[in-house]
């Protein structure tokens, strides 16, 4: 038979073998039949006599510096070693109504488990000692920095009796959730959990459980309580609880702390295009804003987003990342050469002579070559996770100031996802907040959906925002939305290779309508205005 020591004899100074608690029959039960303490394998779960624990003595923690008296306040009882006769353990009564039912038992240093009856809703620590109403309650993150609070405000004010509690589950408001009445009871309620990130979060949820009107946030240079007596910081903390400041949610800010220079500044800065119109009417395209290019197919989407992308690149010098996942690297490259030179890409595609080596390479440098040019190795669909960390690597950790994503629509082809609006619902509220979050600009291409009662939007169907494909998140989430539209079927040739951009929304301006009017350039492969624009750059 296995024989071992039994905690509950042991915090009532017994069992000095060390073998009152013995493995049952079962394998897993361990139990003592002095105190009828029993514990199973895999459970946390201890049944002792609660009685007898509340006869147990009481000492000051030293090691806290708090002293016997207040332990009493809160009936907060003692175990001893009984070969040391040194205190290993500490009870704090768990109540329910203002009885103790149980005990939570704090073995030292840090080992925590539950004595008694604990299920259900209990009250907070010290509860069932703190009469409710009265001015201010101060609601600390443990047991010990209840103590030591309640002591700090009894020694500045000997004849002010303080209202002081403690969550009883850790950094947990659930205990609050559980007795508002209670606390709503004060005029006051100071929250003063620990000063680190757990603790911050924490009082935050209990302050929005007790509301703007009561709920007070305590702050101090040490991490809680205990630490602030040990530290003789007992004046900074009483300054710190009359001083607490009412509680203003994450994100909420007061007029009288903005700084108003910051405000006259120019918010953000409009990258001009090469389409005036168009850079008029939106203001030019700015970073941390989404914008969404759509159109019908082959009408030049991608065209006109490398043509933004090399002008953002040689008339701006910012940083571009490139993810067009419908075609190779080389020819997203190539693409840009082709642009930089003047010349039709698919004829330089066909006969690469066309430039002279010198050319190919002074347009390699200049756009490529100085780790401002970024493009992805890959062809097809990709997962929205995985296209999510290599944007954010690109905003990160290349520094991209804008991203061109051509297109959406094929994130989710082959994809196991039959409902392509609830995919793209996430994708845009993901790349909406990326946008926020990074400051980087994002530049994506996104298909129509087909519409016959219009007609083709390939012979030059006027496009709206009811007409993009597959979500309305596509047009509540971007910030700008510029169609291209374009009849293929043209009888005229110089009205067949024209495109017409409308502009379907514009958050900063609010101008919507047509822009520019611009044509394919045959003999140099561009998607210029017809309003003309100078090509040095």
């Amino acid at each position: 038979m296995k024989n071992r020591s039994c905690p509950s004899c042991r915090a009532q100074g017994r069992d000095r073998t060390g073998n009152h608690l013995y493995l049952m029959r079962d394998g897993v039960t361990w139990h003592c039949d002095r105190c009828q303490y029993t514990e199973r394998e895999g459970e946390i779960k201890i049944e002792m006599n609660v009685d007898a624990i509340s006869k147990f003595s009481s000492s000051s923690i030293d090691e806290r510096k708090i002293k016997k008296s207040i332990v009493d306040v809160f009936k907060v009882k003692m175990g001893v070693d009984e070969t040391s006769g040194e205190v290993d353990s500490h009870f704090y009564p768990i109540t329910k109504a203002g009885n103790t039912t149980g005990y939570k038992v704090r073995k030292l240093p840090k080992e925590f488990y539950s004595v008694g009856d604990t299920k259900g809703a209990i009250e907070l620590f010290g509860q069932a000692v703190i009469p409710k109403g009265g001015k201010k309650l101060l609601i600390t993150g443990g047991e010990l920095d209840a103590l030591a609070a309640y002591q700090m405000l009894l020694d500045k004010y000997p004849n002010f009796t303080p209202s002081v509690v403690s969550l009883p589950k850790g950094e947990n408001a659930s205990a609050v959730k559980e007795n508002l009445e209670y606390v709503l009871s004060f005029q006051e309620v100071l929250i003063y959990t620990d000063m680190d990130e757990p603790g911050r979060k924490a009082a935050e949820v209990i302050a929005a459980l007790v509301g703007p009107a009561k709920a007070r946030i305590v702050s101090t240079s040490e991490k809680d309580a205990c630490d602030m007596l040990k530290a003789g910081k007992q004046a900074e903390f009483i300054n710190a609880f009359f001083n607490a400041e009412k509680h203003k949610p994450k994100g909420i800010i007061n007029g009288k702390d903005i700084d108003l220079e910051s405000v006259k500044r120019a918010t953000v800065k409009g990258y001009d295009l090469p389409y005036p119109i168009l850079n008029r009417m939106i203001g030019g395209l700015r970073k941390g804003e989404l914008t969404t290019l759509t159109a019908g197919s082959g009408i030049g989407k991608s065209t006109m987003a490398k043509e933004v992308g090399h002008h953002l690149r040689s008339a701006h010098d910012l940083t571009v990342g490139n993810l067009f996942l419908e075609e190779t690297l080389e020819k997203t490259i190539q693409s840009y050469i082709a642009i930089d030179n003047n010349v039709p890409l698919a004829m330089l595609r066909k006969n690469p002579a066309l430039l002279t080596d010198e050319q190919w390479q002074k347009s390699f440098e200049r756009i490529m070559g100085n780790d401002k040019w970024y493009a992805l190795q890959h062809f097809g669909s990709l997962p929205t996770d995985e296209l999510l960390a290599k944007m954010r690597y690109l905003a990160y950790g290349a520094g991209c100031d804008f991203i061109i994503l051509d297109h959406l629509s094929l994130v989710f082809s082959g994809q196991a996802n039959d409902n392509e609006r609830i995919a793209i619902d996430n994708a845009m509220t993901e790349l909406a907040a990326f946008c926020n979050e990074s400051g980087v600009g994002i530049i994506t291409v996104v298909h129509l959906s087909r519409n016959k009662a219009k007609g083709s939007f390939n012979e030059g169907a006027e496009i709206s925002l009811n007409d993009l494909r597959g979500s309305a998140a596509l047009e509540q989430l971007s910030w700008n939305v510029l169609g291209l539209e374009r009849s293929q079927q043209a009888e005229d040739e110089e009205a067949k290779n024209t495109s017409r951009i409308r502009i379907l929304k514009a958050r900063e301006t609010g101008f919507t309508g047509m822009a520019d009017e611009c044509i394919y350039d045959f003999t140099t492969g561009r998607l210029l205005p017809k309003t003309g624009i100078s090509l040095s750059y």
